[in-house]
């Protein structure tokens, strides 16, 4: 497994403010590429780039979290696999990019979240490929391939979650999957999801929730002659 990232993490136990501020100008790469012949067991390849990351929690008390992530690089996560002759494990492999990710959990406490999350006009992009011609996957596989500008997960039990999401940005989301075999005699499964603002808030037992959500996006076309990020140079072609 390989991963790139920027995070930080906090948890509290009694009446706390945390205050989050992650700015990423740097772009982050993650890449693998294997050659596998003949292979008798399982073969198994994550691959991750994120951006900023940060997560809190809280237990048996309040916690105000107001975090600001900013992300103006880009986030490029590729896995190549090329297997030869017969492989007898399942294949499982995974890329994963992301820009900015937020996760913060209550329980039994109350939970008060200001999150603002912008991505610049870069590129997230998550790219997945694996099998060759001659390649003979006995045991099946499973490719997939991730990309999501924004993030925000909330999780509260027994607990009241309440503030405010605010999500833009201006890149480019893209993910890619592919399998190239000769035989698949068992299950195969290609996924492959480009999201750019995501929010997920899940609470049970006697819970509440009372969230002001915004989502915006502003990305560019993909393909060729479309706009460029800026960080690449002029004249390019996204393939």
């Amino acid at each position: 497994m390989l991963c790139a990232a920027a995070a930080t993490e906090a948890a509290a136990q009694d009446g706390t403010i945390v205050l989050n501020q992650q700015l990423q100008l740097g772009d982050i790469f993650a890449g693998q590429t294997l050659n596998v012949v003949d292979s008798q067991d399982q073969v198994t390849v994550e691959t991750s780039a994120q951006g900023n990351s940060a997560s809190g929690a809280v237990y048996n008390d309040a916690i105000t979290v107001q975090s600001d992530q900013t992300m103006e690089g880009d986030a490029v996560a590729t896995t190549d696999i090329t297997l030869g002759g017969d492989t007898y494990g399942a294949v499982n492999v995974t890329s994963r990019a992301g820009g900015n990710y937020l996760t913060a959990s209550a329980y039994d406490a109350t939970l008060t979240l200001d999150a603002t999350q912008s991505t610049d006009d870069g590129l997230i992009s998550a790219t997945t490929e694996i099998g060759d011609s001659s390649a003979r996957l006995h045991a099946g596989a499973a490719v997939g391939a991730s990309a999501i500008s924004n993030t925000v997960a909330v999780y509260g039990q027994t607990s009241v979650v309440g503030g405010t999401i605010d999500q833009s940005s201006s890149a480019i989301v893209r993910s890619f999957s592919r399998i190239e075999s000769q035989y698949i005699p068992d299950a195969a499964s290609v996924t492959s999801q480009a999201i750019v603002n995501a929010i997920a808030v899940n609470s049970d037992n006697t819970s509440g929730q009372n969230l002001g959500l915004s989502q915006r996006s502003f990305g560019a076309c993909l393909g060729p002659g479309c706009p460029c990020p800026r960080h690449r140079q002029p004249g390019c072609a996204l393939q």
